[in-house]
């Protein structure tokens, strides 16, 4: 709480010192005419390298995605795969009674 109040009575103090007024103009018009050349540098040097930053990490991302896609396309190249399905019936058929007895047979199994 204390440091809130000196943070407070500082920024005041601040504020009253720059509003002063010498020869009609404030101190902070004074302050800022002499900063306002270099903070225009500062502002153009720090866009130029953000853009260049941007431009390299583009460039890195594009070179790290192209390395993960697999060059070659995976095929299968021998017999021991498995056949391709067909959804047919069953070759044989079931009658009414078995399959009666195999559902019989699957309650008693739960």
């Amino acid at each position: 709480m204390l440091n809130l109040l000196k943070v407070l009575g500082i920024s005041l103090c601040l504020i009253l010192v720059l509003s002063i007024t010498v020869k009609r103009r404030t101190l902070f018009s004074y302050i800022y005419g002499v900063i306002s050349p270099l903070t225009t540098t500062v502002q153009s040097a720090t866009e130029k390298f953000i853009a260049s930053s941007y431009k390299t990490t583009q460039s890195y991302s594009k070179r790290i995605f192209n390395n993960s896609l697999p060059r070659i396309q995976d095929t299968v190249k021998n017999n021991l795969s498995a056949p391709v399905r067909s959804n047919h019936d069953p070759e044989e058929d079931i009658t009414a009674a078995e399959k009666q007895d195999l559902d019989s047979l699957i309650r008693k199994q739960r």
